[in-house]
């Protein structure tokens, strides 16, 4: 009973976190088409806190009235994780971005998050 439990249990958790597999087994990575100005809330050319800050007054406007108040290229661009949805976890996003350029970081944002460069 106890080797039963114990195999059930190891079957469980590798259920829950699978062992990682190896590098030949790994499925190729999917770029997301992403915009341009990723980032670039208010159409000035930079990712940078007042980008988050556009995104952050849009969220706290759609949550009051249902409308965001931003285009849908706007939403698009503030959209950084590309999960879909414009949110507080992209103004983070924003945020730990402009922080890094602004000490000096000279990745763009795409490759920041996302890990590449458009072409």
């Amino acid at each position: 009973m106890k080797k039963q439990l114990t195999l059930f249990l190891t079957a469980l958790l590798l259920c829950i976190n699978p062992l990682p597999v190896s590098a030949e087994e790994e499925m190729p990575a999917v770029r997301t088409i992403l915009p341009r100005n990723l980032g670039d809330g208010n159409s000035d050319g930079v990712c940078n806190s007042s980008d988050a800050a556009v995104l952050l007054i849009s969220a706290a406007n759609w949550g009051a009235t249902g409308i965001s108040g931003l285009t849908p290229a706007q939403e698009k661009a503030l959209d950084v994780n590309a999960d879909g949805s414009m949110d507080a976890i992209d103004g983070a996003w924003i945020l730990r971005y402009a922080a890094y350029s602004g000490g000096g970081g000279t990745m763009s944002i795409v490759e920041y998050v996302h890990g590449y460069e458009l072409d």
